[in-house]
């Protein structure tokens, strides 16, 4: 059981409103209303000197000021461009520092400022992108990433697991929505003074009035020991809260509800992950009663070499010219559907329940071996061919391509390294100290892969999915914004 309130606290998180100009007189009545888009109550003033809009407030005659510029108020603004393209092009921190000339604090400042740019930028391309026919069918894939920090604070030197949950688009590519479990913002200590004067410590979990974030209360009473346990075994880091991994799924799929809502067929493959399949089924069952959303199981083997899914490989291509000669009047999609259903109708004779059917597909690929797909949808109530045609569409290699392109081009997410004079212990060197840089360049790196990055038709993930006419230069993600933002006073 989850908490309700915990699951639309940590949904709100997700949603980082983008600093729209207005009016700063605390007395005034259009004090914190966005300029943009009221004329009733602004109106435009001209222009500064740098060139970015003006407005006037008709209320008290204030004047704001916005700029869709991302050198705005820079000193020097063509280190963010520097910046951008050596984090992701796996390039430790210190030689970023040292290649683009600039300081560690002048170096986490524009992270910060390219994380909020770039999700601006997304959320406007999201919402201003006509649907398009490839948006009545829609195919999302779903999985989960661990990162591993080095340790929460410098006197507790142990590893901070953190777990990032990503949806894509299986045809395009595009990453649809991407979250780490982790509140840059909250206060666990603080948090557990209030629980405690809740009374949560004597509930269940799921009654809890402050069940979102990890509390020291929690881990501290897990296990036998009665040791004292370190910052990092009580999931308390030295800045922020560690989120409960149960509910930043729960409030990653609500997220994803807006896109499934503009498709009228929706089909989720889900990883192997505790507890995803149910909240899929929950979130969206009422889809799932109509009959317009299904979802799958896939199960790969991830223990082979290169050389046995090479061989695997081969093996599954004989096969299939075995099949080939056997419908010959068949395409090789309409040869696998054939086996599937065959597959699966073996399994129902045999008597295993629906939604516990495990069914190997028959032409597995170097990224995926040994696949096996299980309906979750299969209620007796929907057609075979439908069944039978998802499990043919099911799979992961959206998120595992991005999962991969994570790991080779950031430098301080990539794995950790073993050597045999360690004793089985691994060295994570070059990864993260801070969980907020790793929010920031999750968040970064997504809307690099959308729109920066081509794949082999030339075309970037945002292109494909008909959201972008264009590939992004870095430049241009680093100089321009779709909408116009404002800045606090100072500079950065």
């Amino acid at each position: 059981m989850l908490n309700n309130a915990a699951i639309a606290e940590e949904l709100s998180r997700f949603s980082i409103p983008v600093k729209q100009p207005a009016c700063r007189t605390p007395t005034c009545e259009n004090a914190g209303v966005a300029a943009p888009g009221y004329s009733s109550r602004y109106q435009l003033f001209g222009r500064t000197k740098a060139g970015s809009p003006r407005w006037r407030c008709r209320a008290c005659g204030s004047t704001c000021s916005a700029s869709n510029r991302g050198g705005h108020r820079l000193r020097l603004p063509t280190a963010s461009e520097d910046v951008l393209r050596l984090l992701v092009n796996k390039v430790p921190m210190r030689r970023i520092c040292e290649v683009a000339d600039v300081n560690p604090q002048v170096l986490y400042n524009r992270i910060s400022r390219l994380a909020a740019q770039l999700r601006a930028l997304s959320a406007h391309y999201e919402a201003t992108g006509a649907p398009g026919p490839r948006w009545n069918r829609l195919h999302l894939s779903t999985d989960r990433q661990t990162h591993t920090l080095n340790w929460g604070t410098a006197l507790e030197r142990q590893p901070i697991t953190l777990q990032a949950i990503a949806t894509a688009e299986v045809l395009s590519g595009y990453v649809v929505a991407q979250h780490l479990n982790y509140d840059p913002d909250a206060n666990p200590r603080a948090t557990e003074l209030l629980a405690y004067a809740a009374g949560d410590p004597e509930r269940r979990p799921a009654f809890r009035k402050y069940a979102r974030l990890w509390l020291p209360y929690e881990s501290a009473s897990d296990g036998e020991s009665t040791q004292t346990k370190s910052a990092s075994e009580l999931r308390v880091p030295g800045v922020g809260g560690i989120v409960h991994e149960n509910y930043t799924m729960a409030a990653h799929l609500q997220a994803l509800k807006p896109w499934v809502a503009q498709a009228s067929y929706v089909q989720f493959s889900l990883d192997l992950d505790p507890l995803l399949d149910r909240l899929c089924l929950l979130t969206f069952s009422e889809r799932v009663r109509e009959g317009t959303l299904d979802a799958y199981l896939v199960r790969i083997n991830k223990d082979m070499t290169v050389s046995q899914r090479k061989q695997a490989l081969a093996e599954a291509e004989a096969e299939l010219g075995h099949l080939r000669s056997r419908w010959p009047q068949l395409a090789d999609s309409d040869v696998i559907r054939a086996i599937l259903a065959e597959r699966f109708d073996e399994a129902r004779v045999q008597g295993t329940p629906p939604g516990r059917v495990w069914i190997r597909h028959p032409f597995p690929t170097m990224s995926e071996p040994q696949r096996s797909v299980q309906p979750l949808t299969d209620d007796s109530r929907r057609p075979d061919a439908q069944l039978v045609a998802g499990m043919a569409r099911a799979t992961l290699r959206a998120m595992d391509r991005y999962f991969m392109q994570v790991r080779r081009k950031i430098n301080v997410l990539e794995r950790p390294i073993h050597s045999a004079s360690s004793s089985g212990r691994a060295w994570h060197g070059y990864n993260a100290y801070s969980p907020r840089v790793v929010a920031e360049t999750l968040d970064i790196f997504r809307v690099v892969y959308n729109f920066h990055l081509r794949g082999k038709d030339g075309k970037t993930p945002a292109q494909r999915l008909g959201l972008a006419d264009r590939p992004f230069s870095l430049a241009d993600l680093c100089e321009s914004s779709p909408v116009a933002y404002s800045l606090p006073p100072g500079r950065k």
